[in-house]
């Protein structure tokens, strides 16, 4: 390896190179007592196990590898700025994080002292978070990525927060007591904390599609990480305001979505909130979410276009009979969907200044986005979204939608059913003609963050990145609002919403009523 290489990464492909040749060749090449101490600190007999990350064809290259790692062990450990782990199948990832966090005189991690960027996409767990701010990589560690991992939960995001750690922080009686009471998905409040997370170089987070994980998780983060610029729950295209087709022609409806799934509206009731569920459609009408599969996880999250999430607002007014509660469970969804760059407009801007004007243009991108009129459940049909796209839908406009009912599709998937334009709810009320309406699709434009607001300056990691967080009244809305939602409990909540998701739903369209 040559000496100015400052980043890796570890790559696993389908077909590794089989064990048996593996231990031959090296016990051939090498002494066996050199190999094994190759890579201190794995598991034991790891050569048998780190095959999957090293699937290299040449059965030399990988014995010269080993040999550089442990020759060069010290000047790399220092030297390594960026780490990230690739691989298609969840072993390779599971072990790779199981190799970052075993002990030695510490974990491998400590001695990765100018760690910059840590990208565990898909494969990061509690455990390793735990790891993280006791490691030497805490003085440097900026970025980190934990993109759609599973086992990460509230309380992994609070012990990457937790104030001034040591590695006995796990054997302190009120950690292991707030431990114990929380589940994968329990709602936590965090308070500021008296003393500072050891991790004073993070500025941006990225745990889109970690579902294990809740808003009210990121509290920790806010309140412990001092330097924290950005907290990502949702694709970066996601970002912006949407100029939506809603009220007037001189003052349109905006809708702003900050990074971290915080979002404001310019009206007046249901006007602000945060995403508190996010997803990959599969798109097949039936509600399955997508997950990686035949590719590397990195490769699917990047690729993502078509997506349902569940809003939850902080001053949403229900009717009067409705008991309070039920407003944390009012949370309606709406599928997006990213529009391919041929569909982008060109925003042309002038700024006029007290001696002169100059203009500006630049590529704006669009979305589609569906909702469901007949309950709180965003829809999932891919072909719903194609059609809309096909019929080129006018920019700032939407169409209404009713399901064309057929003989046909009597037995047919809801997804799969044909749309066919319609009236509007308020019209069809009206004069009742052509199909009942069941779905809204708009097509929207979307201004970056940055078009209107002045961007924080930020590392040259996630120099791309808009690491705008949302205004502070903003944030401390939505605390008071998952506050009144851990009073009375995750589960009862999701329990009441998809109550009030089966009343508000309509029965389905038939042919018999088409003829009516």
């Amino acid at each position: 390896l040559p000496a100015a290489t400052t980043q890796f990464s570890f790559v696993s492909s389908v077909g590794p190179t089989p064990k048996s040749q593996f231990l031959s060749t090296m016990a051939q090449s090498t002494d066996q007592n050199h190999a094994s101490a190759a890579l201190p600190g794995l598991p034991e007999n790891p050569l048998s196990e780190i095959l999957d990350f090293l699937s290299l064809t040449e059965r030399r290259r990988v014995v010269g590898t080993c040999k550089t790692l442990w020759k060069q062990r010290c000047s790399l450990e220092h030297k390594v700025q960026r780490l990230k782990i690739r691989s298609s199948r969840e072993a390779d990832g599971a072990l790779m994080t199981k190799v970052l966090t075993v002990p030695r005189a510490g974990p491998v991690m400590l001695n990765l002292t100018n760690l910059v960027h840590l990208d565990v996409t898909s494969f990061a767990s509690d455990s390793l978070l735990y790891v993280l701010p006791t490691s030497a990589c805490h003085a440097c560690l900026r970025s980190l990525h934990i993109v759609g991992s599973s086992k990460v939960t509230d309380a992994g995001l609070m012990l990457l927060a937790r104030p001034s750690p040591t590695v006995n922080d796990i054997h302190d009686s009120a950690l292991t007591e707030r431990m114990s009471y929380l589940g994968p998905r329990a709602a936590i409040v965090a308070g500021p904390p008296h003393r500072l997370s050891s991790l004073h170089a993070l500025e941006y987070i990225d745990m889109t599609f970690c579902r294990s994980t809740t808003f009210s998780g990121t509290f920790w983060l806010r309140d412990g990480l001092r330097n924290l610029r950005c907290i990502r729950r949702q694709p970066k295209w996601m970002d912006g305001h949407f100029h939506t087709p809603f009220g007037s022609e001189h003052n349109v409806e905006i809708h702003t979505y900050w990074p971290d799934g915080t979002f404001q509206f310019t009206r007046n009731e249901q006007s602000n909130g945060f995403v508190s569920d996010l997803y990959a459609w599969k798109g097949d009408g039936n509600g399955g979410i997508d997950e990686p599969s035949g590719s590397t996880s990195q490769e699917f999250y990047e690729s993502v276009d078509f997506v349902g999430d569940k809003l939850q607002y902080n001053n949403s007014s229900l009717p009067h009979p409705l008991p309070i509660f039920t407003q944390y469970a009012y949370r309606p969804g709406v599928s997006l969907m990213k529009l391919p760059p041929e569909y982008e407009v060109v925003e042309h801007h002038v700024e006029k200044t007290k001696n002169d004007k100059s203009s500006s243009s630049c590529l704006v991108s669009c979305v589609l986005v569906a909702q469901t009129l007949d309950g709180l459940k965003p829809p999932s049909s891919r072909r719903w979204m194609e059609q809309a796209i096909r019929e080129n839908i006018p920019l700032g406009q939407s169409k209404y939608y009713g399901l064309l009912a057929t003989e046909n599709n009597r037995q047919a998937s809801r997804g799969d059913i044909k749309l066919v334009e319609t009236l509007s709810p308020e019209a069809f009320a009206a004069s009742p003609q052509g199909q009942r309406p069941v779905v809204m699709i708009s097509k929207m434009k979307l201004e970056p963050l940055g078009a209107t607001i002045q961007p924080s300056k930020t590392s040259n990691d996630s120099k791309n990145e808009n690491v705008l967080m949302p205004p502070d009244e903003l944030v401390e809305a939505c605390r008071e609002t998952c506050k009144g939602m851990l009073e009375y409990g995750v589960d009862f909540l999701e329990r009441l919403e998809e109550e009030m998701h089966q009343l508000l739903q309509r029965p389905e369209m038939t042919a018999d009523d088409d003829s009516d």
